[in-house]
Order: C-alpha cells, then structure tokens, then sequence
C-alpha cells in the first residue's frame, strides 16, 4: 500500500543520508589528520598535536602533552583509522572554532568553515531541491508511480463505498416506502415524502409526509421538531382519518413535543 511505499522510500532516504554523513565526516577528518601529520607519516604523535596552537583549550596559546594526549585519546602516536575512530570527535568541534585546520602547502585548498558551509549547501541541494514538504527529496519515478497507482486506487475505493451508501440509503428508503401503510389502495402514495407549509402570525410550519412536522418563527432561527411519523391514528373503521407525529423535541419542564393531524 501507499504507507508501505512511503516508510521503504524514507528508510532508503536516510540510509543514504547517513552514507553521506559518513563520507564527509571521513573527509573532515582525513583533512585535519593531513594538516596535523606535518612530516607525512601517516601518522599524528603528540608532539606535532603540540605543535598546534589552534588545538589549545586553556587560553594559554600553548598545547600541552596533557592536551595532546586527551585529543588523541591517549593513543599515541595514531595512524588515521584510529585517528578517525578515537580522536576525530574529540577534535572536530575545536578545529570548527578555529575557523582552520588545513595547511595550504600540503593540500590544494584551505579547508574552513566557508568550505563547510558551500560543501553543507551542495549537499543540501541535492536532497532538498524540489523536495517534498517534510524535506526528503522527489521519489523516485518507479516509487512516484507506485504512489500514483494506491492514490488512484484508493479514490476508486472512496467513490465505490460512497455509490454503495447511495444505493444502500436508497434500497431502504424504497424498503421503507414499501411496507409503509399508504391507503387501503394505496392512494397516499403521491403524498409520500411531500412536504406542505402553513404560516400563522407567528410561526411557519411544516410538515413533510410521513417524515416530520417542524416550527420555524416567522423572525428565522432554527426549526423546531415537533414530531416524527409514528403511525395512523383514526378511528377503528377508518384509520386514515388522522396522522400521529411523535417523540419531537422536549418542551420547556414538559413531555416531547407531538403532533396529530386530521385529513379531510
């Protein structure tokens, strides 16, 4: 279903969003590892951590063997996976404050925090161009037509139940129609579901056959139920003479409103 194809779509979304935290958090750190390792190595030893003034973390402008050992995690000296692993972390948020941790004669450019910035805006223009509204980017076309193909399946759905109501609704008010009593020979027929309105000084009324009967003030507002069909209420010989409405709305601290109604 559409849900399924969404939650596979996102999950694939940020497996790749972490693939590439991974690489440019190996990329950060292999820069900083380069501008340390001053003799090329590849190796970082505390003395060139010491060398470093930018690394210092007591104001003092001095690294000391203390501090050197603390960014490298007490491994010493470390080739760059465990530079990566034990020291990198440790080290990033200082190198960031610094604003530069590259040197220029051993690598093609400065790596700073404005070449943070344009790498964090390439990168977001991948994932956010013409992306959707909870920031992942496009689906992809085979994923789109899924999505595409459960939308239209699910509004095909939505108008079949609603064609389906329709039809039930209408099957039992023709069940209704069916066993309503209309006449001895069916001559209130033409009656059902009529509606007649009367107008007093005060009030209209209403009255809609074998349904209800409402009040409505003459000045607007709602309309008032005074009743629902119940039944015929005339005399033993002859029970078409009058109409019951019952069970309308409640009167001020008194019974249901009801309604009785006398065909000539």
């Amino acid at each position: 279903n559409t849900q399924e194809v969404k939650v596979m779509d996102r999950e694939k979304w940020e497996e790749e969003v972490n693939r590439r935290n991974t690489e440019k958090r190996e990329s950060d750190a292999r820069k900083a590892f380069d501008w340390l390792d001053t003799d090329s190595d590849g190796q970082v030893s505390v003395d060139e951590v010491m060398a470093r003034p930018e690394l210092d973390d007591d104001g003092d402008v001095t690294v000391t063997i203390e501090e050197a050992e603390t960014y490298l995690d007490g491994n010493v000296p470390v080739n760059f996976e465990t530079f990566l692993e034990k020291a990198w972390d440790i080290m990033a948020e200082k190198l960031k404050e610094e604003n530069k941790y590259v040197d220029e004669e051993k690598v093609d450019k400065d790596y700073d925090e404005d070449d943070e910035d344009e790498n964090d805006e390439d990168y977001n223009s991948d994932y956010n161009s013409d992306g959707r509204d909870d920031g992942m980017p496009p689906y992809d076309p085979e994923t789109q037509e899924l999505i595409d193909i459960a939308e239209k399946a699910r509004q095909a759905f939505k108008e079949a139940e609603s064609r389906k109501k329709d039809l039930e609704n209408r099957k039992r008010d023709f069940e209704q129609y069916l066993n309503m009593a209309l006449g001895r020979n069916h001559e209130f027929s033409s009656l059902f579901e009529e509606c007649f309105e009367y107008t007093d000084r005060e009030y209209t009324y209403k009255a809609c056959m074998f349904q209800k009967v409402t009040q409505r003030s003459k000045n607007g507002g709602r309309e008032t139920s005074l009743g629902n069909w119940e039944k015929w209420d005339g005399p033993s010989d002859n029970i078409y003479e009058a109409m019951k409405y019952s069970n309308g709305e409640k009167c001020w601290n008194g019974p249901n409103r009801s309604t009785g109604m006398d065909l000539p």
